[in-house]
């Protein structure tokens, strides 16, 4: 694995039993994220976009093949080795943004602190940074239940890079909102990414992929790299 390389998929399969019989959900993906790098998957519903971005945040295992994270093959780590690996190098955010709203935006950022196993000396002063990250530090009070969609969104982005996780997974998470919030939290993913954080965007939406780097497209459980 090279230095640069951050993640990397070794002709990984994921394979569901069902009663109606077995699905293949990824057939033998390669794939690569380097460190800093903005990736999109896109793809149809069905395509095992969501599936490749639950194995790479380490959330499920792979029927077959390998998956290296940060220079470790994970395949051999135990769930207690798997989670910590996660909750320090992994944040996650989903098209729902799982807030507490009766919290203020402050607390419900620093709930993220209690799946580290050794959280942050000052975690107020980390939490209220990565809301600066994402332009909601003058929010941090406010019941996060208040928030419009997209800045809802912004204080998940927060509660996820609060660790300074080296990977961001991120499952489509401006559908649920409008064409300006979608644009806000877009430019907020373009700016973790060139701060160093490595994103792994699902989207079903092509006009977001002006954002990436580099687009892979997923097909019936295949990957094709677009460029």
């Amino acid at each position: 694995m090279n230095a640069a390389e951050l993640l990397k998929f070794r002709s990984v399969s994921k394979r569901f039993r069902l009663q109606s019989g077995t699905v293949d959900a990824l057939n033998n993906v390669d794939m690569t994220v380097s460190a800093g790098e903005f990736v999109a998957l896109s793809g149809p519903s069905g395509s095992g976009k969501t599936t490749l971005l639950m194995l790479a945040a380490l959330l499920d295992r792979p029927s077959a093949g390998n998956i290296v994270f940060d220079g470790r093959e994970t395949s051999s780590l135990s769930e207690i080795e798997r989670s910590a690996l996660r909750a320090r190098s992994i944040g996650m955010i989903f098209q729902n943004y799982y807030l507490l709203p009766r919290r203020t935006v402050l607390q419900n950022v620093l709930f993220r602190f209690r799946y580290l196993p050794n959280p942050p000396q000052e975690p107020r002063a980390t939490a209220l940074q990565a809301l600066d990250m994402v332009g909601l530090r003058g929010f941090a009070d406010r019941p996060a239940g208040l928030l419009s969609g997209g800045e809802m969104q912004r204080v998940a982005i927060a509660r996820a890079i609060a660790v300074g996780p080296k990977l961001l997974a991120a499952d489509e998470p401006t559908g649920n909102l409008d064409a300006d919030a979608a644009r806000a939290v877009m430019e907020c993913l373009a700016r973790l990414k060139a701060l160093g954080t490595a994103i792994l965007l699902v989207t079903h939406n092509d006009a977001l992929l002006c954002y990436a780097q580099r687009c892979l497209r997923c097909h019936h459980g295949t990957l094709e790299d677009r460029g």
